[in-house]
């Protein structure tokens, strides 16, 4: 009455094999992915600074005159300090002549922006109390991050960096 031939044909094996292999690279995959992402070491404080995102500070008038801001190990990063017109900073200085690529003198509120655009940093940080105009409206396209400082938090902000 047998065949010989099992309830089961070639096929039938290939499919069931095929789906548990399919399985067991998917689970594979995912506890490696879950595993890779739970175990990072702890960066070191050296790492951690380096991976400072670029930023663009505004000086304005408060921040300009902070006078226990080391502004030499801020430049060490990847920072561009744009000086608006009518703001005296560091002008007659080594660091502002070593530096002239990260310490931008602007001549015009709108040649400031236009840096700004075109400089395309991650974070703006400025106090928006000191500026006589405001923000043209398309700034928010070219950084990902605008930080506006009040007066009173300028020193406290600087102090935790």
């Amino acid at each position: 009455m047998s065949s010989g031939r099992s309830r089961y044909s070639g096929s039938n094996w290939q499919k069931v094999a095929c789906t548990a292999t399919g399985i067991v690279f998917g689970i594979t995959a995912v506890w490696y992915y879950a595993v890779r992402r739970t175990s990072k070491p702890d960066k070191t404080e050296n790492e951690r600074l380096s991976s400072f995102t670029s930023q663009c500070i505004l000086m304005t008038p408060s921040i300009s005159k902070l006078k226990t801001m080391d502004w030499s190990s801020v430049l060490k990063y990847d920072v561009v300090l744009l000086v608006p017109p009518e703001v005296e900073f560091l002008a007659d200085t080594d660091l502002a002549s070593n530096n002239n690529y990260k310490v931008l003198y602007c001549d015009t509120m709108s040649g400031l922006w236009s840096c700004i655009r075109h400089l395309r940093k991650h974070q703006l940080i400025y106090v928006s109390e000191d500026l006589q105009d405001t923000m043209p409206q398309d700034i928010p396209r070219y950084v990902k991050s605008i930080i506006d400082l009040k007066s009173n938090e300028t020193l406290q902000y600087f102090n935790l960096k």
